[in-house]
């Protein structure tokens, strides 16, 4: 792991930069101001930060525990929910559209994990947490995400035929007729999501296990 901590600081400039702490202030920076084209470097960035914690890399593992980042979670993960709402997380989610929603929710389950990486059950880390998101926020998220797929497997495909016209409607304003090629890549578009929507609640009950024990 000599090459993540090395990665930390670049001692050979006068001075010292920490470059996990500055991504980490972009990533949040960048959710609490949310803009709907910044959407692939938010994604990004939660694969930057993922890949330096992953490893497991400690020191970053604890610059992330004390960096507000985990109360970006909890906002990520509330929006996601559509419950307990703060000013914070108000301003995100009246911006961010449901699809660009779920994907920046799975980054977020992988990285949560990867900061728990190589720890102890009685580890600190998980205190912290506890603390920043909560076990009633990451329970409520598996539920939702279950709920949902449930919906999903039993939903027709006329049903996901309104989706797709409305999420057409809202994200390109063009009423025109639907295709047959675009229909095609919708519904991959829809098996994929409900994959990582499996990917994200696996991740989360992982972490809660650890939470409550």
């Amino acid at each position: 792991h000599k090459f993540m901590n090395n990665q930390k600081r670049f001692t050979h400039f006068k001075s010292n930069y920490n470059l996990i702490k500055i991504i980490i202030q972009y990533l949040i920076t960048l959710c609490t101001y949310y803009e709907k084209e910044n959407y692939l470097t938010v994604k990004s960035s939660f694969d930057t930060i993922i890949e330096f914690i992953q490893g497991p890399c400690i020191e970053n593992q604890i610059t992330i525990i004390k960096s507000k980042l985990l109360f970006t979670l909890k906002d990520i993960f509330n929006i996601y929910i559509g419950k307990y709402l703060s000013e914070s997380a108000n301003k995100i989610a009246s911006k961010i559209s449901f699809n660009q929603l779920g994907l920046i929710v799975e980054k977020a389950t992988i990285l949560l994990l990867a900061v728990i990486e190589g720890r102890t059950k009685d580890d600190p880390i998980y205190e912290e947490i506890r603390k920043c998101i909560g076990v009633d926020t990451i329970e409520n998220t598996i539920n939702y995400i279950y709920y949902n797929r449930k919906i999903a497997k039993n939903g027709s495909r006329i049903e996901e035929l309104e989706l797709y016209e409305l999420d057409r409607e809202d994200e390109e304003n063009d009423k025109e007729e639907v295709s047959i090629k675009e229909m095609k890549e919708f519904y991959h578009r829809i098996e994929y999501e409900k994959s990582s929507k499996i990917e994200c609640g696996f991740n989360l009950f992982y972490v809660l296990n650890y939470l409550k024990d």
